[in-house]
């Protein structure tokens, strides 16, 4: 059974989605209500800042690489560009071209940007929980149902209701801390129980279902301790100033890192270097994933997030944000 750390990092990315999203639509819900300002434009305002944040990089890599026809990803290219390279994924079996197979979380994330701000905006707050809730029992059942009747197969995890539990558990951190400021104490224990309850899942082969359903909890005890704050050495050693400019420039690294290290091995190919996948591939593709995701955050994606300034979330000002927490990286 699989129990790479990879799968982890994909449920805390869904978790803090949902709850940074849903964060940033309750606060302008409540901005636009006090300001009787028309929701149509909270609407717009939340759509194009998402475009903003992560279309220009994505497209223009895509449109590079369709240009060249890299590893003949002209003939997919339009499932890419629509954002559904989880279906493509999906219905071929395949990742098509393999350097695009991350992309398959961007899709997903740009298909919850569909649906989600709907909910959010116009239903009334007190359903708003048990909404949440719906989507977190579908998306448990959905992963148990289409395992049952695919036999676990990995891209089955490529389609949206199977990561709806994650999303709506960070929607539901969201909701809860907005309306008490804080989180039970609970969580933590619960997420602390599930690392172990996760190994041992795996060691006794444990469906891929059941393990993906464990690891949102310690995902959610994460997203809470970094909401709250975390104190002491390991407060100070995530303050350090180059590991905050990794998670600046996170989604260039992630948009990139599988170009770069395809680049990197047809590179040193010429030289006659043969690179198989390893501990020196993983040092040398990450260093020039950083690399070109530095480049990317100087040249292209900070002048292009500059924009943002003209399109506040608070209808009353020119920089509104909000109030649940400050967004971060790539929110």
């Amino acid at each position: 059974m699989d129990t790479r750390l990879g799968t982890w990092g994909v449920r805390l990315f869904f978790v803090l989605s949902g709850f940074l999203i849903t964060g940033i639509l309750l606060g302008q819900r409540d901005q636009y209500s006090a300001s009787g300002s028309s929701f149509g434009r909270a609407f717009a305002i939340f759509y194009a800042r998402r475009a903003l944040r992560l279309w220009s990089l994505y497209f223009i890599v895509l449109t590079l690489a369709v240009i060249v026809d890299l590893r003949g990803v002209r003939d997919v290219a339009i499932w890419h560009y629509l954002f559904a390279s989880n279906f493509l994924f999906v219905i071929e079996d395949a990742w098509i071209p393999p350097f695009t197979a991350a992309f398959w979380t961007l899709a997903v994330e740009e298909q919850f940007y569909l649906v989600w701000p709907l909910f959010v905006l116009l239903l009334p707050a007190r359903v708003l929980p048990a909404v949440t809730a719906v989507a977190i029992a579908t998306g448990t059942t959905f992963q148990f149902a289409a395992a049952s009747a695919t036999g676990d197969i990995p891209y089955m995890y490529l389609l949206p209701p199977t990561q709806f539990d994650a999303l709506g558990a960070g929607a539901m951190m969201a909701i809860w801390f907005r309306q008490t400021g804080r989180f039970p104490q609970a969580l933590y224990a619960a997420g602390a129980l599930a690392i172990p309850a996760y190994w041992l899942t795996a060691m006794v082969g444990g469906g891929r279902a059941v393990l993906e359903t464990i690891t949102v909890l310690p995902m959610v005890a994460i997203v809470a301790a970094g909401t709250i704050g975390v104190g002491g050495r390991a407060g100070k050693a995530l303050e350090w100033a180059p590991l905050r400019f990794v998670g600046r420039i996170s989604y260039g690294i992630y948009v990139l890192h599988l170009i770069a290290g395809l680049i990197v091995t047809r590179i040193l190919a010429e030289f006659d270097v043969a690179m198989e996948r390893g501990p020196l591939y993983f040092l040398v593709g990450s260093v020039a994933s950083i690399a070109a995701a530095g480049i990317s955050w100087v040249l292209l994606e900070k002048p292009v997030n500059g924009l943002k300034r003209y399109l506040p979330y608070d209808p009353s000002t020119t920089a509104g944000r909000s109030n649940v927490i400050p967004p971060l990286n790539g929110h």
